[in-house]
């Protein structure tokens, strides 16, 4: 008499093969998926700080050809790199609030509101400055002064350190690391300086 041959354990074994390649598979897109999503944010913050870097150090080279006695063409220039660091303001405060919530573990909420009251002050100061004919008054050239220091401070802080250009850097930029430090610095040079304009 012939033994019946059982199929259970192939099959089983097939099913199972089967099954563990398509979670590996779903597993390894998952990973690419977040990879590439760190990759993205990071690349954002490095972005970001770039930019804040462009903010300060307008603003501070603005702040001195204001306050010099410079000629007409000097003060148009300096009014100008005023104006352009008013674009980079937006990315400045994204990546000072996003460096006081990690250090803080505060809410995104908690962590703007002291930037954002700081960078009000700025730029409701820098406004009033040189809208009238003839010379910088003496209460304008202390807050340039004032100004010129604290975005000096800021550049200086934020110099520190080098944002990435690669993806491997992205991600670790946005896993944390030397640059919230550096921002910290900036944000707090912010922060005095808008203290002092008051």
């Amino acid at each position: 008499m012939e033994k019946k041959r059982s199929y259970t354990v192939p099959v089983l074994l097939l099913i199972l093969v089967v099954l563990t390649t398509l979670i590996v598979m779903v597993y390894s897109k998952l990973l690419v998926a977040q990879q590439q999503q760190t990759t993205e944010k990071g690349k954002r913050l490095a972005e970001q700080y770039i930019l804040a870097n462009a903010f300060a150090e307008r603003l501070s080279e603005g702040a001195a050809l204001l306050r010099a006695d410079a000629t007409e063409a000097q003060r148009l220039r300096g009014k100008r790199l005023m104006g352009e660091a008013d674009y980079p303001s937006v990315p400045t405060v994204a990546i000072l609030t996003e460096a006081a919530r990690r250090t803080s573990g505060q809410s995104n909420e908690e962590a703007f509101k002291p930037i954002s009251v700081a960078m009000s002050k700025l730029s409701e100061k820098l406004n009033e400055i040189g809208e009238h004919d003839g010379a910088i008054t003496a209460e304008e050239q202390r807050v340039l002064a004032t100004v010129h220091a604290g975005a000096a401070d800021m550049a200086e802080a934020l110099h520190k350190f080098r944002p990435p250009t690669g993806d491997a850097g992205f991600r670790q930029m946005q896993a944390g690391g030397e640059w919230v430090a550096a921002v910290n610095d900036a944000a707090k040079a912010l922060q005095d300086m808008a203290a002092k304009l008051k």
